[in-house]
């Protein structure tokens, strides 16, 4: 096997820097059966992305169709085989399993698995936090006086799927999301006065109304690239409001439609490393109309705050009327950085035209015995290469040349282990007057 080392010029590292468009749609859809879950009916549609039912499961991912699965392991399975993410202190000991334990012998991470009735835990969100003595734990959110010990099975959300998270924030309400903000929104105030979280000529976003949309680093990468947001809002389909980052500084400006109320002013901001828009303002949008709004005194105001309606985390049904006639869509272009490493593998002329296959050997006739004087004497004999010389001619032996076929390059490390192989689709005829040269990328 002949081995060659890479030159200085034979191997380059770039990055590869990646736009891809991202799409969500959001509606209510009267049409669902709503059955025991009122979310149902509460649609989220992810790059035009279909429902795609399989034989064991309404969704084939198995996760809710309204979100993305992270990492696709439970395509198809039947309920009994869902893969899930659990790690179990069960009855260990720092000595044990020193991992799941602090400098205090006090257990780190408590067990967390998700029923199979709910792998996406998108209906139930409980967290644990460690409370009190060793091994006891408590479920803050919901059942907050419940204690878990390490080993129990426990529902809660998980990192399988996941989907932008929309939340409506009434005046003087809590708001932990926004204010987890406050130092990223006053640092981007050199782009834009609107970024200030407490500002006299723009509000307080401690207190006024705020509509929060959180979108997962899996659906943009690196960050949101800047002045590609697009905002819409839809009243029984007809577009009432565009909202864009026409500055590309984060600033969200109402666009359109034409001379409509509101346009030109700012609606809310854009923070596009952390993937999350704020949007706060509450002028009405298009007509008065039949639909009333978690949260409003009475019907037809339209306005930025309530973008997303029916996607909201703390949505609740009963507390809105025609919902299903609004309907909203976000489009933006992520970012993605990828290291690629190329490398040149040279096949130059004259060489790596010999190999050790054993049909490059031409056996017939051959034999390893040789008989000498009234004795057998075994002693290897000269080996014939095959000769495979292409012609066009019938009964005619041409001259032999030798040629090999490429099929493989391997890459070792500086210690030969072989960390990579290369394969081509079709091998390549390599004779003693061709030299070739392998490109081989490798994304990191």
């Amino acid at each position: 096997m002949a081995l060659y080392k890479f030159d200085d010029n034979d191997v380059f590292i770039n990055k590869m820097i990646a736009y891809p468009e991202f799409n969500f749609v959001i509606y209510y859809d009267n049409s669902a059966v709503e059955a025991e879950d009122p979310y149902v009916k509460s649609k989220v549609i992810i790059n035009s992305s279909p429902s795609v039912s399989g034989s064991n499961n309404a969704n084939v991912t198995h996760v809710d169709e309204n979100f993305l699965s992270l990492y696709e392991s439970n395509i198809n399975r039947p309920s009994g085989s869902v893969g899930i993410k659990f790690l179990d202190t069960g009855n260990s000991n720092p000595t044990d399993n020193p991992d799941l334990y602090n400098d205090a012998g006090e257990p780190r991470i408590v067990g967390v698995r998700h029923s199979e009735s709910d792998p996406t835990g998108s209906l139930i969100r409980k967290f644990l936090t460690r409370d009190g003595p060793k091994n006891a734990f408590k479920q803050t959110e919901t059942d907050y006086n419940v204690l878990f010990d390490p080993g129990d099975t426990i529902i809660s959300n998980n990192n399988l799927s996941a989907s932008i998270f929309i939340e409506h924030y009434q005046q003087n309400s809590a708001r932990p999301f926004v204010a987890g903000l406050k130092n990223s929104l006053n640092h981007y105030s050199y782009l834009s006065p609107h970024y200030q979280f407490n500002s006299t000529m723009f509000g307080d976003k401690a207190t006024q109304e705020i509509c929060f949309i959180n979108i997962p680093s899996i659906f943009y990468g690196k960050g949101i690239k800047k002045g590609s947001v697009v905002l819409n809002y839809y009243i029984t389909g007809t577009l009432v409001a565009t909202a864009k980052d026409q500055g590309k500084n984060g600033q969200m400006i109402q666009t359109g439609p034409y001379a409509s109320n509101g346009s030109g002013s700012t609606v809310g901001v854009v923070l596009y490393k952390e993937g999350c828009i704020l949007l706060n303002a509450t002028h009405q949008i298009g007509n008065n109309n039949s639909i009333k709004y978690s949260g409003s005194a009475t019907a037809g105001v339209n306005k930025w705050t309530h973008f997303g309606s029916a996607a909201h985390r703390t949505f609740s049904p009963e507390t809105y009327t025609n919902i299903g006639s609004a309907s909203f869509s976000i489009d933006y272009q992520g970012e993605t950085s990828t290291t690629t490493m190329l490398m040149m593998a040279h096949a130059k002329y004259g060489e790596l035209n010999y190999s050790n296959n054993p049909t490059f050997v031409d056996k017939s006739g051959n034999s390893y015995r040789a008989f000498i004087s009234s004795s057998n004497t075994y002693k290897e004999t000269p080996d014939t290469i095959k000769n495979v010389t292409d012609t066009n001619l019938v009964d005619f032996t041409p001259k032999q040349k030798k040629e090999t076929y490429i099929s493989k390059v391997a890459i070792y490390d500086d210690d030969r282990n072989l960390i990579g192989i290369a394969k081509l689709a079709t091998p390549v005829r390599k004779t003693e007057d061709r030299q070739y040269i392998f490109k081989l990328k490798l994304d990191i």
